[in-house]
């Protein structure tokens, strides 16, 4: 068995290291493996810094030794020693370095059979992580506790390794395992065919045994590797690379397609891979099996044995067999800027990948010119990283087609593989798709210094500043206005073109901004201002967008900025005259004592659960109805969130922008808690003031909309409606302040009957609001405020008597009288009806309806112990009623009559909606005081 040393340490004296070997042998196969595994870990080592390279250096010794000293150390059932190896010098000056005096012989263990380090480390794609994944193989038969305990050891070398900056995973397998797939369940861990391929395409033996399918030609077995001169205790099998199903190539495929939507520069060469494989499925070879092919043919340049230059080669190779010379050089591209090497700086340093990029850039033809314009993309403009930008995101709508086309023809009855596809698509058009209002993101990690000097806004409609605009470089006279070199953007509108400037990096704070053409009310301090504004915005942070799941739903609203009376004053017709409008009514929505709205102009950016950000225009007087019921039109939806986006508002201190600025939040505020507070289930409506009009907000199929009323007469009209269930109505702040409406229906409660009354002089306002939530108001004469309250306690009696034998039981009505507070507001006092009988002069009157609906016939009215029928006219029994009331007073008084009671003759005890009562009682309450006026 050869000396089972890492190539760190020294080299295996039974392999002859750089003989001339024939193909069958053996040793010569050795040779170049253990070539090409220390050309690995050299390059590994160029990417580390000192102290990670001890740690490399000192990583087999720390499984091999089981010292106090040591991270992992166990008096009992400890679990350690490598196989064959030995630490050399280098490992024990490490040691030293990291830990201290160390004794480095072992114990003559050899609980672990092989060790193996995987990392992006030592690529020609320079890696930009500190992960290791390290594959540990340990003998077969390890008790539970040792199980246990070398997992406590793995944590404890995880943990000292995080002091050198490097995140460890490790894979631990058994070696009886090994090849068959059976017993242990940590085999799990490297159950996919891309860990088995990741580890032969970059795999470094750091010692114990060797990868037999290294070593064995393809078309022999393990067990058949002494006929090749192979010692089979020397080797440990993982297993060839299995050809993928087409369901492995697609699932595999479209994780690819996935990074490159987040990264297409650093993706491009796996996507063009992907498409050559399947294109030419089954026809299949793996990355590894490709290096093999070559080390055994003798024809492998150590120089570009790693992964990523064999994952370019592929790619190369096939479109170079397909003649695509500009997808062949975009290639090139990729893999230039991969290396993160500047062939073009004078006096950098030559390392290997200096050298391995200078000979592919000799063979590709570039000069000069082309390097120093690469090796400057850092500094690339918005307009040359749009056409670098516009070739990858086709190709990622390119491979998208591809990957449908490869899906129908091998798994087009999976419909679990089929759902993804959709989900890729949607994620696809939403970051490459431009469409009117969205703003796209062009710069996906192309350049890092984008930033413009100056730059020019160009109206192409000078009167209205949401016109459609160009984004230029320069000022307004350098060159012709609208070069075409010289364009930037062509955006819907300002907003649009400085958020799209803003976002992909072409203005920061150092730019100055000019606009070609002012207007009286958007001019270049107003530009300079909404530019600050986005920047201030943007460096706040977005919320997050586009998780996994958001795909498989419509796009729901996650933020929002609104930018109000932008380029509009809304109280120019005043500032003309020379007028200054102040009022202590200070409603932005229905300012002054002209109720004049204020908020005229909504911009809004809205950022979505795709990650998309769009910008929406409303103008005119209901654009705040607008702007509030898209913002949460999409509450309660599938995605499940209850909550209302994240608002920001802006507002230009030139067109009264604060107060507006003001309202609008306090009335998404308001809003949030209006909707957030109802009872889940239960109809909630909102009513908003804005201008001289009242408008209703509620859920209108499914999503929040408006509804005007007009004014206050509507308003009661409205509220008085009949309802089949309840309906629960918040009031606005500001809505309606010289009416007790908004206080009375702070009070309301579902299935409760409430009586509010509010004296004034001679007449009386009282507002009842039933158990529906439904209003009944009525204005009438007003004589004693015991009789009041008594007929209402007395009619609701009779009601209530009524509804026990439909089998109701309802809470005792409240009545509560309506005060001005002092403060230009109203307060409520709770009154109690007075006792039945107490009341004096109070006589009954009731009446008896013929139907069970609202607008039933009256059949008879009752006054104390006599009863009068209606036969033909009805204002004959109005008349007798009214007489006979007369008569009963003292000294014949006519002061207002009120109903007692109501009952209904021919129908069935069934529960009404009191508001059906109420209406009635007025209706015959209004007939009979006509009569007895008569009289």
């Amino acid at each position: 068995m050869p000396e089972s040393r890492p190539a760190m340490h020294r080299k295996p004296t039974s392999a002859k290291h750089g003989a001339d070997a024939s193909d069958g042998d053996a040793e010569g196969r050795k040779a170049r493996f253990f070539a090409l595994n220390n050309t690995r870990m050299q390059r590994v080592f160029t990417d580390l810094n000192p102290r990670q390279r001890d740690f490399l250096r000192v990583l087999p010794a720390l499984f091999h030794l089981n010292h106090s000293r040591l991270p992992g150390y166990r008096e009992r059932e400890a679990v350690y020693g490598l196989l064959g190896y030995e630490p050399g010098d280098e490992a024990e000056q490490a040691l030293g370095r990291l830990i201290g005096k160390v004794p480095v012989k072992g114990g003559g263990r050899a609980d672990i059979q092989a060790l193996y380090l995987c990392s992006g480390f030592g690529a020609l794609e320079r890696c930009n992580s500190n992960r290791l994944d390290l594959w540990v193989c340990t003998r077969p038969g390890l008790g539970e506790e040792q199980r246990n305990g070398f997992g406590q050891k793995v944590q404890a070398i995880t943990q000292f390794a995080e002091r050198m900056n490097l995140t460890l995973h490790f894979h631990r397998l058994e070696a009886q395992t090994i090849g068959n797939g059976e017993g242990d369940l940590l085999r799990a861990e490297i159950a996919y065919e891309e860990d088995r391929e990741t580890f032969y395409s970059t795999g470094v033996w750091l010692g114990g045994r060797l990868p037999a399918w290294w070593l064995l030609p393809d078309d022999l077995a393990p067990e058949q590797c002494a006929s090749v001169g192979l010692d089979p205790k020397e080797l440990l099998d993982f297993g060839a690379p299995s050809p993928p199903s087409a369901k492995d190539l697609f699932w595999y495929s479209v994780g690819v397609v996935r990074r490159a939507m987040q990264s297409p520069l650093t993706e491009f060469a796996r996507l063009v891979v992907c498409e050559a494989w399947m294109v030419a499925y089954p026809k299949f070879q793996h990355t590894c099996q490709r290096v093999k092919r070559l080390v055994f043919d003798k024809r492998l340049e150590v120089s570009f044995a790693d992964r990523s230059y064999q994952t370019y080669s592929i790619g190369a190779e096939y479109l170079e067999r397909r003649d695509e010379g500009e997808r062949l050089e975009l290639l090139r591209q990729a893999m230039y800027f991969l290396s993160e090497v500047k062939l073009g700086e004078i006096g950098a340093k030559a390392d290997w990948r200096r050298r391995s990029m200078d000979s592919l850039v000799q063979a590709w033809g570039w000069g000069s010119r082309r390097l120093d314009f690469l090796d400057r993309r850092a500094e690339w403009k918005l307009d040359e990283v749009l056409r670098m930008t516009g070739a990858l995101y086709g190709e990622l709508r390119r491979a998208h087609k591809l990957l449908t086309a490869f899906h129908r023809r091998h798994l087009n009855e999976d419909t679990g593989s089929a759902r993804v596809l959709t989900l890729l698509g949607r994620q696809l058009r939403s970051l490459t798709t431009d469409e009117p209002g969205k703003i796209l993101r062009i710069n996906p990690g192309i350049s890092e210094q984008p930033q413009e000097a100056e730059i020019t806004l160009i109206r192409l409609e000078e009167q209205d500043p949401a016109q459609p605009c160009l984004l230029m470089r320069g000022r307004p006279d350098s060159g012709s206005p609208r070069d075409l070199h010289r364009l930037l953007n062509k955006a819907g509108g300002p907003l649009e073109a400085l958020l799209w400037a803003a976002l992909n990096g072409a203005m920061d704070g150092r730019t100055r901004l000019f606009l070609q053409t002012e207007l009286p009310h958007f001019d270049t301090q107003q530009l300079r201002a909404l530019a600050e504004q986005l920047r201030e915005g943007l460096s706040a942070g977005l919320p997050a967008g586009g998780e996994e799941d958001a795909w498989s739903r419509a796009p729901v609203p996650r933020w929002a900025w609104l930018f109000v009376n932008l380029g509009v004053d809304p109280l120019e017709r005043y500032s003309r005259r020379g007028q200054l409008l102040t009022s202590n009514r200070s409603d932005a929505f229905s300012f002054g004592g002209r109720k004049e709205n204020l908020a005229l102009r909504f911009d809004t950016v809205v950022g979505n659960s795709w990650g998309e950000m769009r910008v929406v225009h409303e103008q005119g007087p209901n654009a705040v109805l607008d702007v509030v019921c898209e913002l949460y039109a999409e509450l309660g939806n599938a995605d499940g969130r209850d909550e209302l986006p994240l608002v920001k508002v802006f507002g230009d201190a030139l067109a009264c922008g604060p107060l507006v600025q003001q309202r609008v939040g306090e009335l998404l505020r308001d809003l949030q808690s209006a909707f957030q507070q109802a009872p889940r289930g239960q109809d909630t409506h909102y009513l908003l003031e804005v201008g001289q009009s009242l408008f209703l907000l509620a859920d209108f199929d499914g999503a929040l909309g408006w509804r005007e009323l007009g004014e206050y007469p509507e308003l009661l009209e409205e509220l008085a409606a009949p309802r089949k269930s309840h309906r629960r109505l918040v009031f606005d702040r500001h809505a309606l302040a010289n009416s007790p409406l908004p206080v009375i229906y702070r009070m309301e409660r579902p299935g409760v009957v409430q009586v509010f009354y509010r004296l004034q002089g001679a007449w009386a306002e009282t507002y009842v609001l039933d158990e529906l939530g439904s209003l009944f108001f009525q204005r009438v004469e007003f004589h004693r405020e015991d009789s009041l309250l008594a007929q209402f306690d007395r009619f609701f009696a009779s009601i209530a008597s009524r509804n026990a034998l439909a089998g109701l039981e309802r809470e005792e009505p409240t009545f509560h009288r309506v005060e001005a507070d002092g403060r230009g507001g109203f307060e409520l006092e709770p009154r109690v009806p007075p006792v039945p009988g107490s009341v004096r002069d109070m006589l009954e009157v009731a009446a008896t309806l013929r139907g069970n609906g609202s607008g039933d016939d009256l059949f008879r009215l009752q006054c104390g112990d006599a009863s009068f029928d209606k036969d033909g006219e009805s204002g004959k029994v109005f008349l007798d009623t009214a007489r006979c009331l007369l008569s009963r007073r003292r000294n014949g008084e006519r002061y207002p009559l009120y109903l007692t009671g109501i009952d209904f003759v021919g129908a069935r005890p069934n529960a009404k909606q009191t508001l059906h009562f109420l209406q009635s009682k007025k209706r015959i309450e209004r007939e009979l005081n006509l009569a007895m006026r008569d009289l």
